[in-house]
């Protein structure tokens, strides 16, 4: 939100699964699939989750044991799952507008955040829409309406 607020847009895919280190390089699963959701699946500005962390998130959502490793790994899993949201092709991502990605004090900062992103994303669709890059445009006219939808919701618009 603060580098999309920032007029730096990015996109990326994030999971889990095993991996290793060799010469300041890193390889595994878990790199392919989150390199594979931010190239096919992010499509515009936002952070998509694998299915793998999902299962992995969900696995220690269901964790009842007493210890204070199991309470502490379960209220991670609870917490992080709050950040997640569903879009209308069944992908998973990170959630912009989670109530948990601020606390009460800093509501203002954060609102003020998501009026300079959306700005951003208006002035770059009237951007594609002048430069005719259909592609593009019809990305951030999604993402606009996820930010539209979303703002209705806070008042903000």
């Amino acid at each position: 939100l603060i580098h999309l607020a920032a007029g730096l847009p990015f996109r990326g895919g994030i999971d889990v699964g095993l991996g290793m280190e060799i010469d300041g390089y890193f390889y595994g699963p878990g790199l392919f699939r989150a390199h594979d959701l931010e190239s096919t699946k992010a499509e515009f500005p936002r952070v998509v989750v694998g299915d793998t962390l999902i299962d992995f998130i969900n696995n220690g959502m269901s964790i009842n044991g007493s210890s204070l490793e199991d309470q502490v790994n379960n209220l991670f899993a609870s917490s992080s799952k709050k950040l997640i949201e569903r879009d209308g092709q069944n992908c998973f991502f990170i959630d912009q507008f989670a109530l948990e990605m601020a606390t009460q004090t800093e509501i203002d900062q954060l609102n003020e955040l998501y009026c300079k992103a959306y700005a951003y994303i208006k002035d770059s669709i009237s951007h594609f829409e002048a430069k005719s890059n259909r592609k593009l445009l019809d990305r951030y006219r999604e993402l606009e309406k996820y930010f539209r939808k979303n703002m209705k919701i806070r008042r903000l618009l």
